[in-house]
């Protein structure tokens, strides 16, 4: 009976992960705030600033992209301790051969604990991370 008592404990647990998880990928916002900014260094890395705003968590991001590109499916994922920011960017037609700076920004609702890294994921590819104040 033990054991079967530990399988049922451990599924529930997993169950509530999962719900979580789907939760917290669900309770954010997206805002793209300027396709070529000034303010970073196109070739330079790629960056992330998190900020307390009363309740939540405000992630500022700035990538390094090719001139014409625009910033699709965003998501975000916690996993075991960190949290992942996921951003791919794609073009609807020709772009130019420059590089610019998108600034963006990812605002969760959700409680995030002081001291998580938070990764940005660049189309597949780690790009840069925080910690949550």
């Amino acid at each position: 009976m033990g054991v079967i008592a530990a399988r049922a404990a451990f599924a529930m647990a997993l169950l509530a992960c999962v719900a979580s998880a789907a939760r917290a990928a669900e309770s954010f916002e997206f805002t793209r705030i300027a396709a070529c900014d000034d303010e970073h260094d196109p070739y330079g890395p790629d960056r992330l600033v998190a900020e307390r705003e009363n309740e939540r968590l405000v992630v500022t991001g700035w990538a390094g992209v090719t001139c014409g590109v625009v910033p699709v499916d965003p998501e975000v994922v916690p996993d075991w301790g960190t949290l992942t920011l996921k951003l791919a960017f794609k073009t609807d037609g020709p772009v130019a051969t420059c590089r610019c700076t998108t600034k963006f920004q990812f605002t969760l609702f959700e409680n995030v604990p002081a001291g998580r890294t938070i990764y940005l994921i660049k189309d597949g590819n780690g790009a840069a991370h925080a910690t949550a104040p």
